[in-house]
């Protein structure tokens, strides 16, 4: 029997021997306890999922998984083996994502990638996928390893800090219009108020003015402005005052508001006007002033009220002042002090220097009585008007006080008016009726007198002793329409009608009853005229006639 001759076995190529050891490799990755690799060893042990996939096969199937994966996701290794790894896949997965992947797997490149994926029992998870081509010696890929990372609690803090994110910068966008619809609306308003404004950079000394602003000072709408500027339009007068405020506003120790009333001078044309200005300082964390801004006001057309005012406020005869209520030693509102006075309240009081001092300084012990009147002013709005002596004047004065609103004010404006001659009028007409009406009741005659009008309203003793008639019944018109002879009545009236009428002098006779029967009597009246040629009233008299009536 011959015997074929003996066949080599083809030599080992380099290709084959990578597949064997990484089959190896595997083999022991997934077998029992005898593990010698220490590859194999480490990616067994590791908590990292992780799977091998043969790209030569179709559809790139799982060759190997570990036990990490499988807690991962839920599946158990027999359910893995074999599969594509796009079982893990689902609705919410993102596309664009799964397409990057397939790109890296066909150009056999590197790729990391979170994606979204899905448990056995449906619940959904973050993956942090790493994919890696392996290459063999002849730099073909072999396989392809993947680690994967739940990466679920970071990618929902990353969402909750984009949520964050996205709605500060939703805020951030909502103040900014806001910003924006406050300028405008400050700017709007500023311009519709003629109010100007400015802005001073004190480390750059740049000082930028609103168009209203540069009108006041004369100022080019392109001219550059400093400190110098300011200073140049200031006028002379007024200059040390103003930059001594500016200064305060800017003092770190004092840090003061800035408010001054002052005139500036015009650049363009040299009109001086008032200016009121407010503003403040703006400092750093170290304390420093780097910006002071505020409001400039053309106060002239004020101003020029004010002296107007003020001049008149002088002029008048009548005195005037306002008082502040303040709290003291004695309780709330327990004194008051003088805070406004023209000249006219000296000479209407004979009280000198009054502004600035209190009542309890100037009267402690008529200091309650005024506070009661001036008090309740301020307490219930009720103006009130009263007359008073003032001996230090040797006048008698009305007074009328009013409270200014608002009440929270606590002030009470006072106006003195001297009404000494007309009480002296006063006491010297009651002096002169009292003298008349001796004389009047000193005469046999009635006398009598009536107002301006026509209206009765008074009568001597002999015209009641002879009627008879009730104290204040002659007073009455109906009186005499009874006690005058029913014959003599029309020409009485029309008599005493005309008269009234016309203002000229009244006489007329006709019968009174009185003392059991009719009397005659002659009616006469004269008109009293004041100074100006006003009748002021009428004075008349009844005298008797009767023995001459008979006799004719």
């Amino acid at each position: 029997m011959t015997t074929a001759p003996h066949q080599p076995m083809p030599a080992e190529t380099e290709a084959s021997r990578v597949r064997r050891e990484t089959h190896r490799i595997l083999s022991e990755i997934a077998g029992g306890a005898d593990v010698t690799d220490p590859f194999a060893a480490a990616v067994r042990a590791t908590r990292m999922p992780m799977i091998v996939t043969d790209p030569r096969q179709p559809d790139n199937p799982i060759l190997f998984v570990n036990a990490a994966f499988s807690r991962l996701t839920g599946y158990a290794s027999e359910e893995i083996i074999g599969r594509n790894c796009r079982f893990l896949q689902g609705p919410d997965t993102d596309r664009d994502d799964v397409a990057r992947v397939r790109a890296a797997i066909a150009a056999r490149q590197p790729i990391e990638v979170a994606l979204l994926n899905y448990r056995k029992d449906g619940t959904t998870f973050w993956n942090q996928l790493l994919l890696a081509p392996v290459k063999d010696a002849a730099g073909e890929v072999a396989y392809f390893f993947a680690s994967q990372y739940d990466v679920t609690a970071d990618v929902l803090q990353l969402a909750a800090l984009r949520g964050e994110n996205a709605a500060l910068s939703a805020a951030r966008a909502t103040d900014a219009e806001r910003l924006q619809f406050s300028e405008m609306a400050l700017r709007l308003a500023t311009e519709a108020a003629e109010i100007g404004t400015f802005d001073l950079d004190v480390a750059a000394d740049a000082l930028t003015l609103s168009e209203r602003t540069r009108e006041l000072f004369g100022l080019a709408p392109d001219a550059a402005c400093d400190r110098a500027t300011l200073r140049d339009g200031l006028h002379p007068d007024d200059r040390e005052t103003v930059l001594a405020a500016l200064a305060a506003a800017l003092d770190p120790e004092r840090r003061a508001p800035f408010e001054a009333e002052f005139r500036v001078v015009s650049k363009a044309d040299g009109t001086v006007r008032w200016v009121s200005a407010k503003g403040r300082g703006l400092f750093d964390g170290r304390g420093r002033a780097f910006r002071a801004l505020g409001t400039m006001v053309d106060a002239t057309g004020r101003r020029e009220t004010e002296e107007r005012y003020t001049a008149l406020f002088e002029a008048v005869d009548d005195g005037f002042c306002i008082i502040e209520f303040i709290d003291g030693p004695h309780g709330p509102a327990s004194d008051y002090v003088h805070i406004v006075a023209n000249q006219g309240y000296e000479r209407q009081t004979g009280i000198a220097g009054i502004v600035g001092r209190t009542l309890r300084d100037l009267a402690p012990d008529e200091a309650e009585g005024w506070l009661a009147l001036y008090g309740g002013v301020l307490r219930t709005g009720e103006s009130i008007r009263f007359e008073r002596a003032f001996p230090r004047a040797g006048r008698h004065i009305e007074v009328s006080a009013a409270r200014i609103e608002p009440a929270s004010r606590r002030q009470v404006s006072v106006l003195f008016r001297d009404v000494t001659g007309r009480r002296r009028a006063e006491a010297d007409l009651q002096a002169s009726e009292a003298q008349f009406r001796a004389f009047a009741e000193a005469v046999p005659n009635q006398v009598w007198g009536a107002r301006p009008d026509g209206t009765l309203h008074w009568f001597n003793g002999q015209a009641y002793a002879f009627t008879g008639a009730a104290p204040g019944a002659l007073n009455a018109a109906a009186t005499w329409s009874d006690l005058i002879h029913p014959d003599d009545l029309p020409a009485a009236r029309a008599g005493w009608d005309r008269s009234v009428a016309t203002g000229e002098p009244y006489e007329v006779e006709f019968r009174i009853r009185g003392g059991g029967g009719y009397r005659w009597f002659l009616a006469r009246a004269q008109p009293v005229r004041d100074a100006a040629g006003a009748l002021t009233q009428w004075v008349g008299t009844h005298t008797d006639i009767d023995e001459r009536r008979r006799q004719a």
